[in-house]
Formats: structure tokens, C-alpha cells, sequence
């Protein structure tokens, strides 16, 4: 998201704004989304969820720690035009 904010900081016309969105692609997403899971403290998920799920939770640890590269690369999720 930095590098978007900074790119319409630059230059603020319509033009540039549209492009910048259109070249977000799904890969940008993910990788945005999964920096912010990472700062999500284990924690917070028990507490959000204790009450609604008590027999569910016990204590979450963590999310999955499997690289989010790899798991783009066996879905195709990291192929540009088509998304």
C-alpha cells in the first residue's frame, strides 16, 4: 500500500490514480494481506473468538508459517494478466 500512496503523492491527477489501481494486481494483494495477518497477536484471535467458539479455541499459537511465495507459486496466483 506504501508504494501506491506514494506513487499518487507524486502525481495526484485521475490518470495516474486509475493506472496505479489497474496495475494492483492479486499478488499485491496477498502480500499486503499477509504482512497484516503477521502482526496479528495470537492472543487477539483467542479473544475474538473465545466467546463466540469456546469449544473450538485452546489457545492459538499462530497462523501457518508456510513462505506465502510458495503457496502462489503452486496456485498461480503470481502469473501476471488474467487475474
Amino acid at each position: 500500500m506504501e508504494s501506491i500512496i506514494s506513487v499518487i503523492e507524486e502525481n495526484p491527477n485521475r490518470e495516474n490514480i486509475m493506472k496505479v489501481w489497474k496495475d494492483y494486481t492479486t499478488e499485491d494483494a496477498i502480500v499486503v494481506t499477509e504482512k497484516a495477518v503477521k502482526v496479528i497477536k495470537p492472543e487477539t484471535i483467542n479473544s475474538c473468538w473465545r466467546k463466540l467458539c469456546p469449544d473450538v479455541v485452546h489457545d492459538f499459537t499462530g497462523f501457518m508459517t508456510e513462505p506465502i511465495k510458495e503457496i502462489m507459486k503452486e496456485t498461480g496466483c503470481g502469473k501476471t494478466g488474467g487475474e
